[in-house]
């Protein structure tokens, strides 16, 4: 099949490239590995009419074009229940913990002369055990991998493309988010293929050989809209493996897991004004009020890096009893008395990675993004990750797919 582009991946990266090929009358093929579109965008509804996002579920009003598709999609937002007097604690001292995280960022400030594991770093400049021990826990949630194996600089020039003053919980959606990304495909169907996934691609003339499992298709541009990590599998032709792949393994998964309590009241500020538990004696575990303003009680808890994968390795049944006791640890038995509940796991899937995306490691190319998103040879990489403006967040992803299809150079 002879085409003018392939996107790899119909995650919201590429959802969102395809939207704009579309746009263009460029003529593309979407395929996706899966037999589902969205990657890890994804949302279930159970039978009492409660959903639950499976995947990301935040956004703010910064995000503009992640915004503008709910808009196209008629899917509304709903405001987070936040307050400003709502605190986050450490289950230790059960008290506020924002005064450790200005100290983390007033050394974000620093310009480093050479990389160092962000472990190391934060550790030579906070000295108090406990304070440590938050951090550790914070960072194995946020990264979805432990500090140590985290690139200072990679991490650091990430977190200055959220460029927002806003929280970033501010909003979720009013309708599952699973809805946007069938609007997306809908508006491509013809294009889309699923169950396709791509094992090569190979350098052919003025263009190139894309094989999957059941086909080979022939194109002259090629978006690789999947993480980093995922892409690294795919075999490529001696040019593209040179320039690309140094970049691609400077990034290791990340592991996540998402499990949402519904109550029938918000127990948890019967004593303090609470926002959010961050967990030190288990490592990458916090819990959030994930309420909507004026609507169902909700705790939200995360399971972050190595806890993630040990917790992974248990049957559901177990993650659960597990995951409520670390509730019953903090707030006491009235953790038990939930009337639903859902969980996620995002631990080294095959197609969409582990955690909330991939992350550049110590030792790995500080610039890997800057060389993944920059095209060669009309091939280029778009996924969240390597987003100029809020990578790793929804936003990132479509803002990734956009530039691809901006810096490509396609004949008309």
């Amino acid at each position: 099949m002879h085409k003018q582009v392939i996107i790899i991946g119909a995650g919201l990266a590429g959802l969102s490239a395809a939207k704009k090929l579309k746009e263009q009358n460029t003529p593309f093929v979407l395929l996706e590995a899966t037999e589902r579109i969205g990657g890890k965008i994804d949302s279930i509804t159970h039978e009492n009419g409660h959903y639950f996002e499976l995947g990301p579920q935040f956004i703010n009003d910064d995000m503009h074009a992640f915004n503008q598709l709910l808009s196209e999609a008629n899917i509304p937002v709903a405001e987070t229940a936040l307050d400003s007097e709502l605190i986050e604690v450490d289950d230790h001292s059960k008290l506020d913990a924002t005064p450790i995280f200005q100290k983390l960022h007033a050394i974000e400030e620093d310009s480093l002369s050479e990389d160092v594991p962000l472990q190391t770093l934060y550790e030579e400049f906070i000295t108090n055990e406990q304070d440590r021990r938050i951090l550790e826990s914070y960072f194995c949630e946020i990264l979805n991998i432990h500090p140590s194996q985290a690139s200072t600089i990679a991490s650091f020039e990430s977190s200055k493309r959220y460029i927002s003053e806003q929280n970033d919980l501010l909003l979720q959606g009013a309708k599952p988010f699973k809805e946007l990304t069938h609007y997306l495909a809908s508006l491509f169907q013809e294009e889309l293929l699923t169950n396709h996934p791509v094992i090569a691609i190979h350098k052919v003339n003025d263009g190139y050989e894309v094989h999957t499992k059941k086909q080979v298709f022939y194109v002259q541009a090629v978006i690789i809209a999947v993480p980093p990590t995922i892409a690294s599998q795919i075999q490529f032709s001696e040019s593209l493996n040179t320039h690309f792949m140094p970049a691609l393994q400077s990034y290791v998964n990340g592991a996540i897991i998402k499990i949402t309590w519904l109550y029938p009241r918000k127990f948890w500020q019967d004593k303090q004004p609470l926002h959010g538990v961050i967990y030190t004696s288990v490592p990458g575990v916090s819990v959030v009020d994930s309420s909507k303003k004026q609507e169902d009680a909700r705790l939200t808890m995360f399971i972050g890096a190595g806890t993630a994968q040990e917790f992974a390795n248990l049957d559901a049944t177990t993650r659960l009893q597990k995951a409520t006791a670390l509730l019953e640890r903090y707030f006491g038995k009235i953790a038990h008395g939930y009337t639903d509940v859902q969980e996620s796991v995002w631990v080294n899937h095959p197609y969409y990675g582990g955690g909330y995306s991939a992350k550049v490691k110590f030792g790995g190319l500080i610039d890997a993004p800057e060389i993944l998103r920059t095209p060669h040879e009309n091939v280029v990489f778009a996924s969240s990750e390597l987003a100029l403006k809020f990578p790793n967040f929804m936003e990132g992803a479509i803002q990734a797919g956009y530039t691809a299809v901006d810096e490509l150079k396609l004949k008309k």
